[in-house]
């Protein structure tokens, strides 16, 4: 089976960096796009000269590209020698220190392709951070989606060389040109190192022999914007067959009927592409049945089940699942997941829990439903209620949705009315259990998680009866929930005095922060969206 590994979207202090840059030259930027415009004048003499040199530099690159990918493969360098790259170079603005960057515009909101610093030292970023770790020795080859503006392309091969081939899968020949333009590829697609696929200009995507040391590489904007492209690569990609017949998709939505509106645009992309696709919802009396009775093909939740992994399981089909919240549950116990079961997870250090728990996983940065997203438009009222500083949703954990002061609850029932070695036992227990919190309290604060090895501490130094019959990992799902919430408030507590527009359930009122202005509740799929607008800076507290 293939690895993935995906590249990391643009970070929150990044984005407010540029967003600051762009706001602090924009009187600048609307001039040029003024001039350009309506030609009122002409730009400095200085200017237009770089910019001719710049032009010349562009042309002379995309020339020697085109010329190597026609002897490669006329059909794809004939069609791109025939578009018009001079509208496509319009499009690009200098970065600030060196290189190029372009921004996408969609229903009035804009996304950016590379930093308008410096692409080069983000792409090298990302590639430290994502790529070092999980390249093998071994490496056969990569399958690249998206060009982008190429620059994650350029530092890849350098740093590769020889050691693998690259074939880049791509949707739009603008991108196509633009990379062609900035970056001399002609030698790797001379050799053979790089095939490109164009979506519409190529026929089937290239027959690539694969093996377990492939890797998948995706550029994160552009597997927002071309989702569906890249979805219809799933079938070659996760089923690793080139042309399988799918007649079934079941869109399992599990356990969180918050996620319905992503299941509606997910299901909605799947059958757009042709795939039949049925719902079994997690209120059903025997899933197991209503599944196996569909004979799907594959099986597809938002969140991750357990319950389904092992469905999957039994009848030897892929499980694909897509984890958008940090969760410790089940997930990590490693004779609950298999090989069919493929994780995309928006949180990069669980890809290895996951393949250590025996799945498949891979590290996605969530691609939100465009269309869906840009329907979030915030009247001037809206705007007004919404407008903070810093924001943040989500519980406080200290009493709803904790799971551990339950688990203490169900103890201290249990062993109430029993015999005195029953209650001395619970004790022992949430007596273990507390120490190992309070230990754990001290490596919170700096994001590490430690629970399993200080609870087993405790249990052992503690002398913990053998009365009660749990899953270690289980027992640590659970009360992880308890170290979190105080995760949340302790980093909570040292933004003070800055004040914090908190969204979630009543237990806020109850957290005696003077800085903290509860709001009261906030929908996932429609309010969300819009806190996120009007906030100048959102936090993202999410489970150790």
């Amino acid at each position: 089976m293939f690895r993935y590994i995906y590249i990391r979207s643009f970070k929150a202090v990044a984005q407010i960096k540029i967003r600051a840059w762009i706001l602090s030259n924009c009187n600048f930027i609307l001039q040029i796009k003024r001039e350009r415009s309506f030609m009122v004048k002409l730009i400095s003499f200085q200017i237009d000269a770089a910019v001719t040199m710049n032009r010349e530099l562009l042309k002379k690159t995309l020339n020697a590209n085109l010329n190597s990918l026609k002897a490669r493969s006329r059909p794809l360098g004939g069609y791109l020698s025939q578009l018009s790259a001079e509208d496509y170079w319009d499009r690009l603005i200098d970065a600030k220190e060196t290189g190029y960057t372009l921004r996408i515009e969609r229903g009035g909101s804009v996304k950016s392709v590379n930093s308008g610093y410096n692409p080069f030292k983000e792409a090298q970023k990302h590639l430290d951070e994502d790529l070092k770790a999980r390249v093998s020795n071994d490496l056969s080859t990569i399958h690249y989606f998206g060009a982008g503006l190429g620059y994650h392309l350029k530092l890849m091969i350098e740093s590769l060389g020889d050691r693998a081939k690259i074939v880049l899968y791509e949707k739009e020949p603008d991108w196509l040109i633009l990379t062609f333009s900035i970056h001399d590829f002609s030698k790797e697609i001379d050799s053979g190192g790089l095939t490109v696929f164009l979506d519409g200009i190529c026929g089937a995507p290239p027959e690539v022999s694969r093996s377990a040391n492939d890797l998948l590489w995706a550029h994160p904007v552009l597997w927002v914007v071309y989702e569906k492209f890249y979805n219809k690569l799933m079938k070659s990609i996760i089923l690793s067959d080139p042309a399988p017949t799918l007649s079934v998709l079941n869109i399992i939505i599990y356990p969180y009927s918050a996620y319905l509106n992503l299941a509606n645009a997910v299901s909605q992309s799947l059958k757009d592409m042709g795939y039949s696709v049925s719902r079994c919802a997690n209120t059903s009396a025997d899933i197991r049945q209503s599944i196996f009775a569909d004979g799907p093909d594959m099986l597809f939740s938002i969140s991750f089940s357990a319950r389904i992994a092992r469905f999957a399981d039994d009848m030897k089909i892929p499980y694909v699942c897509w984890e958008l919240d940090k969760i410790m549950n089940e997930a990590y116990v490693p004779d609950t997941l298999s090989p069919y079961t493929h994780v995309f997870t928006t949180f990069l250090d669980d890809t290895g829990r996951f393949e250590k728990a025996g799945a498949e996983a891979c590290y996605l940065p969530a691609a939100p439903d465009i269309l869906l997203d840009d329907n979030y438009k915030l009247s001037s009222e809206e705007l007004k209620n919404y407008s903070c500083d810093v924001s943040f949703i989500g519980s406080p954990l200290i009493a709803t949705n904790n799971d551990y002061l339950n688990l203490i609850d169900t103890i201290q029932r249990a062993t109430a009315s029993g015999e005195a070695e029953l209650l001395k036992a619970g004790q022992s227990l949430i007596g273990a259990l507390n120490r190992a919190i309070e230990r754990q309290k001290k490596f919170s604060g700096v994001n590490v998680y430690k629970l399993p090895e200080l609870l087993d501490q405790e249990l052992e130094s503690g002398s913990v009866p053998s009365l009660f019959s749990f899953s270690k990992q289980s027992l640590c799902n659970i009360i992880a929930k308890q170290c979190c919430g105080y995760q949340r408030l302790y980093y909570l507590e040292k933004l003070s005095p800055v004040n914090v527009s908190v969204y979630g359930n009543e237990d806020w009122i109850n957290v005696k922060q003077d800085h903290l202005l509860y709001k009261g509740t906030a929908e996932f799929d429609r309010e969300a969206a819009k806190i996120f607008q009007a906030s100048k800076i959102n936090l993202d507290i999410t489970r150790i």
